[in-house]
C-alpha cells in the first residue's frame, strides 16, 4: 500500500480527500466544510446523491445544478451565499 493510499483510507469521508485526489474547485465550500465539520458524505445525503457523485461535482468532473447549490447553501449558515460558497479558483478558470 502507497502512503497515497493510506491516506485516501483514512481520510475516505473527510473534506481533505478531494485535495489529495482532485482539483479544488470551490475553495470556499471546502473552507466551510471544513469549519462546520461537514463532510462530503453529508453533503452527498443532503442532496440526494452517491458520495461518488458527490466527489464527482466537487472536483468539477460533473456540474452541480442551481436546485443541489440552494440544498447545500443551507447547510452552511453563516457565509453562505452562492457565489462565496461556488467561486471557482481562479487557477481553474484559466485552464
Amino acid at each position: 500500500m502507497t502512503s497515497l493510499n493510506k491516506w485516501t483510507i483514512i481520510l475516505k469521508n473527510s473534506p481533505f480527500e478531494w485535495t489529495l485526489k482532485g482539483v479544488v474547485m470551490f475553495k470556499n465550500l471546502k473552507a466551510e466544510m471544513l469549519k462546520q465539520d461537514v463532510s462530503i458524505n453529508k453533503l452527498a445525503q443532503h442532496i440526494g446523491v452517491t458520495r461518488d457523485t458527490m466527489y464527482r461535482k466537487l472536483i468539477g468532473r460533473i456540474n452541480i445544478t442551481i436546485r443541489e447549490a440552494k440544498k447545500i447553501q443551507t447547510l452552511f449558515p453563516l457565509n453562505n451565499s452562492l457565489e462565496y460558497l461556488f467561486e471557482e479558483d481562479s487557477c481553474q478558470k484559466m485552464i
